[in-house]
């Protein structure tokens, strides 16, 4: 369902198309730094999609369409069931839009922030990291380091045959780059405090780095903040290049099981060549539990009916802790 042309757009150097001789777009669902998303469907079968629209004319213009570039490039050949699918581009002389399937319940960090939700149960955090892992294992297998593993880049999708168990996804590949890529300055992308230990010792670096967010992001899910929160470039770079530890304070983790913490552990070990890779990760006893449901589910279809109706009921307020 992907149409590309010849023509381009000066800005950008990618295809340019008219979005609406193929989709209707509904209403905005969301936004970003510099874009917004829209619920939108297809003309031909009212099926439902998301339309990412980015602005090429702000004041990050530029920087957006480098981002834009690179994410289309790896979207036109990363297929696999853990990473949001994108089925069109489009780009005009103001803004871009990237058609892809929905999403509908947004990003963890947003679900959380909207239910009020600090931290998940062990049962939760361990059904989004099987998912997490198997995106990052394709991803890696087809030779692409993510770089960007937040909670705002893991999607949530509802789940028709368990509401309980939703539909987890990678997105966001405007940071994304080949493994082949190993300079040190290079990986200094995304958020600071999500950055790892060997970028800012200038080491060499590798699809090390994803599992070291997804660590930050398992240890944010289990305890409720970032483990580097409030610290500044100084204080980050003191505990990971100098000091070369992460803090566990051990009042925070009353009540987190050892499997749990030793999973978290393993993705946050200092030295690239000892941390966990996915395929040990995935097999981890922490997972094996949402594996064995996972492997159970019935596949969603990732184009939606337009029939069905957005979810908007709470997907983390039962059962969480501190909520």
């Amino acid at each position: 369902m992907t149409f590309w042309t010849t023509e381009t757009c000066a800005n950008t150097a990618l295809p340019v198309q008219s979005l609406s001789k193929y989709y209707t777009l509904q209403r905005e669902i969301g936004q970003g730094k510099s874009c917004k998303v829209f619920l939108a469907s297809t003309i031909s079968s009212n099926d439902l999609l998301a339309v990412r629209v980015l602005d090429l004319n702000g004041r990050k213009a530029k920087e957006t369409a480098i981002l834009l570039r690179r994410e289309v490039h790896f979207l036109r050949f990363v297929r696999s069931p853990f990473v949001v699918r994108a089925y069109d581009f489009f780009v005009d002389k103001d803004s871009a839009q990237i058609v892809a399937e929905l999403m509908d319940y947004g990003s963890i960090g947003s679900v959380m922030e909207k239910e009020v939700v600090q931290s998940l149960t062990e049962r939760q955090v361990a059904w989004i990291m099987f998912q997490v892992l198997s995106g990052l294992r394709d991803l890696h297998g087809m030779g692409v380091i993510h770089r960007d593993v937040s909670l705002h880049s893991v999607m949530m999708q509802y789940n028709p045959g368990n509401p309980d168990t939703p539909i987890v996804k990678l997105a966001d590949l405007g940071l994304a780059c080949s493994s082949a890529n190993t300079h040190a300055e290079d990986f200094v992308v995304g958020a600071l405090v999500n950055i790892a230990p060997e970028v800012f010792r200038k080491q060499k670096c590798g699809k090390e780095v994803d599992l070291w967010a997804s660590g930050l992001l398992c240890y944010h899910l289990l305890v409720g903040h970032h483990p580097l929160r409030k610290m500044d470039r100084a204080d980050i770079a003191f505990e990971l290049g100098t000091r070369g530890r992460i803090l566990y304070r051990e009042q925070e983790w009353t009540g987190v099981s050892r499997a749990a913490r030793d999973f978290t552990e393993a993705l946050l070990e200092f030295e690239p060549a000892k941390r966990t890779n996915t395929e040990a990760a995935l097999v981890h006893s922490f997972l094996a539990e949402a594996a064995q449901r996972f492997n159970h589910m019935t596949r969603v279809p990732a184009i939606r009916p337009k029939g069905r109706n957005l979810q908007a009921g709470s997907l983390f307020g039962q059962g969480s802790r501190h909520c």
